[in-house]
């Protein structure tokens, strides 16, 4: 009897340190949920507001960039034109080279414009995500696979691997950075370095073009 009302009270002590456990843990879990909550919101606020200064640093590299400037505002998948005037020369075209190559960057400025043209899909090797880039029996491995590649097939056979580069670079940067809208979108750029310019790097620029 005396066993039976021991084994009764191990149980019930058992039970109260388990329902103890419980709340503590349910306290523990709210707690943790408001602290997410409130990291989150910090952090899009951070975002909101990085996103507002680059917006403002972007207009003043506008108005301060020079031809000659390291640091500057790149339009992310917009075609370079003047690659495609070099590949008009090599080519050896006639008339106003200039009228030429205006004409071939609007004609595939429109087709990276649309988007129902997906000559990519992402693939994964070696648990990371790639884009290959195939003309002729060369392969260049970038980083996605090509499916649709027929137009720019063409694009390389017409005006030479240049004008073909500057395209594949142009959609890169679209899918990169505005897939939906299909849209140039400025961006502070380190021209040197090839790469996204950071807020001190542009707000160094603009002070030194201050004191000048």
């Amino acid at each position: 009897m005396m066993g039976k009302e021991a084994n009764h009270g191990e149980v019930r002590e058992e039970s109260k340190r388990f329902d103890e456990l419980e709340e503590m843990l349910k306290d523990g879990a709210e707690e943790l949920q408001a602290f997410m909550s409130c990291f989150l919101n910090e952090e899009q606020e951070t975002d909101d507001e990085l996103e507002a200064i680059e917006g403002i640093m972007i207009e003043e590299l506008i108005d301060v960039m020079r031809e000659e400037s390291i640091i500057g505002v790149k339009e992310m998948g917009k075609l370079d034109e003047e690659v495609l005037l070099r590949a008009c020369e090599l080519k050896g075209a006639k008339g106003d080279l200039e009228l030429e190559a205006t004409l071939v960057c609007t004609k595939w400025q429109n087709e990276i414009s649309k988007t129902n043209w997906h000559p990519f899909r992402i693939t994964i090797i070696d648990g990371e995500a790639k884009v290959i880039f195939q003309f002729c029996c060369l392969i260049v491995l970038l980083y996605p696979h090509v499916v649709d590649i027929e137009k720019l097939i063409a694009l390389k056979e017409e005006w030479r691997i240049e004008a073909y580069n500057a395209v594949i670079r142009a959609v890169l940067e679209m899918n990169k950075y505005n897939p939906s809208a299909r849209r140039p979108v400025p961006q502070m750029w380190n021209f040197r370095d090839d790469r996204e310019a950071s807020v001190s790097e542009a707000i160094g620029l603009v002070m030194k073009d201050m004191k000048t």
